[in-house]
């Protein structure tokens, strides 16, 4: 059982009670937590089993990390004014070398003119990156990193010498921002000094109390979560009234379970 998270005190019966417990969910995981009590009254939590009172975890997390979008090829055509005004870039230069030209469909205005060998030359905004083949004919592009702009977007690959430029497709997914999910207990249970070996884990009730020390768990699985959790609140509902409350721990052990008979290493 780890240090103290937070404490709920003063509470009065038929309401929820909540701890910040932002200093130990950082990330998608199993977090299991140990309710106990500080004073020799009981106090009685509804249980998950109780449905729509379950103990809950509610997080708040922010948009995740952009994935690299998929790129599949498309077309093989030349580059024109057209194209161009519609976001498909390409300049064919260089002697063995390999560009790879990646753009939007903006409406920003490019500047067309000759180039070196009368190549056609396009402003392109930063967009270009260039890429050298070694002997094996092979040539990797730099990390391209897409804008924050949702929509299609169209990326080409010239090789000099070639007049068929590889084009290809992606899309941008609008960010979602910041989000709340409420996770309910995946299992909980209590445990009481003086019944070593009862299982209450079928309980509709969660109890502690310092004698007999009794003390509640919850385990909570948010295997599921994706973004970077910004904040995330601990919550269970009372049954009871307390003016001491509870203590909140985590607890580092994920392995116990809820139903069943316990085992002697259980007992333990």
């Amino acid at each position: 059982m780890g240090a103290v998270i937070g404490s709920a005190v003063n509470f009065t019966a038929n309401t929820w009670t909540s701890v910040d417990v932002t200093s130990l969910v950082k990330t998608a995981g199993v977090y299991s937590f140990e309710i106990n009590a500080t004073s020799a009254n009981l106090k009685k939590y509804a249980s998950r089993e109780t449905g729509a009172n379950a103990p809950q975890l509610v997080l708040e997390t922010s948009a995740p990390a952009s994935q690299p979008a998929a790129v599949s090829a498309v077309t093989g055509e030349h580059a024109s004014e057209r194209d161009c005004q519609h976001g498909l870039w390409h300049e064919p230069r260089g002697q063995g070398g390999r560009r790879l030209l990646a753009a939007g469909r903006r409406r920003n205005r490019h500047l067309h003119g000759s180039g070196e060998r009368g190549e056609r030359q396009l402003c392109i905004l930063g967009c270009l990156a260039t890429a050298v083949s070694g002997a094996d004919g092979v040539a990797t592009a730099p990390q391209l990193t897409a804008n924050a702009t949702a929509g299609s977007f169209t990326a080409t690959a010239s090789v000099a010498g070639v007049s068929a430029p590889a084009n290809f497709s992606l899309t941008n997914q609008a960010a979602t921002g910041a989000t709340t999910a409420t996770i309910t207990a995946s299992a909980d249970g209590y445990v009481q000094s003086d019944l070593p070996s009862t299982n209450f884990g079928s309980a509709a009730v969660l109890k502690n109390n310092t004698s007999p020390d009794t003390r509640a768990y919850l385990k909570f699985n948010l295997t599921g979560i994706s973004g970077t959790v910004t904040k995330a609140t601990f919550r269970v509902y009372t049954q009871t009234s307390s003016g001491s409350g509870y203590e909140l721990h985590g607890v580092a052990d994920n392995s116990w379970v809820e139903p069943g008979s316990p085992t002697a290493t259980d007992r333990r």
